[in-house]
């Protein structure tokens, strides 16, 4: 019996380490750019075969979505170069998370009906908070992604007041789809620069976070 009650503490041991004390289902974040500066958040969710929950995601760890789609992947190949990965469940003091078998059939929708990433309405965070808590919801504070979609919004209101006092809606959906596409081709590019394990360089990120004397 001791024997036993040994083994069962290692293999505990061996699971927390494996881990990096995530569980399944929690929101992963991942940040990109400069310590001091992210340029922008990438989610994702747990699903480590450590944690016990079969989910057909053989070896990998976490759920997400990219520009290739809702996909399964690694935390080893998803790791910023610069800023470490971190629980960020920050909705859980205000809505419940959803249990193992609801975060099982959201994952298993969503790869069956995986939307295109768009910046605003259908990118990495909506998945994660999707899955946990069955709510999309984004909010990218303190990144270039947020100013962006901020920058996006002020030019969409602006644009549909004024287009709107001249009475010409057709005008308003062209140039609110324009302004969409530029910025969801920077985003584009941004998860280009991802995949291809393009970050800063020690000495830009000591230049960009250097404050002024």
């Amino acid at each position: 019996m001791k024997i036993l009650i040994l083994v069962a503490l290692i293999l505990q041991v061996i699971i927390v380490q494996e881990t990096d004390g995530y569980k399944f289902g929690d929101i992963i974040e991942f940040g990109r750019g400069c310590p001091c500066k992210p340029a922008y958040k990438h989610y994702g969710i747990y699903v480590g075969p450590q944690s016990g929950v079969n989910i057909s995601q053989g070896d990998n760890d976490i759920f997400h979505h990219t520009v290739t789609g809702c996909t399964f992947g690694k935390l080893a190949n998803t790791r910023g170069k610069w800023i470490k990965e971190k629980v960020d469940n920050y909705l859980d003091d205000y809505v419940d998370p959803s249990t193992n078998d609801e975060v099982k059939t959201r994952i298993s929708e969503a790869i069956e009906n995986c939307p295109r990433y768009h910046v605003t309405n259908r990118n990495c965070e909506h998945l994660a908070t999707f899955v946990r808590y069955g709510l999309r919801v984004s909010m990218q504070a303190g990144t270039a992604v947020k100013f962006i979609q901020d920058i996006l919004n002020s030019r969409r209101n602006k644009i549909k007041i004024q287009q709107r006092q001249q009475a010409d809606l057709e005008a308003v959906e062209q140039q609110v789809e324009q302004l969409t596409q530029e910025i969801q081709q920077r985003l584009d590019d941004l998860r280009a620069e991802e995949q291809s394990g393009s970050e800063p360089e020690p000495a830009d990120c000591e230049a960009i976070c250097k404050k002024p004397k």
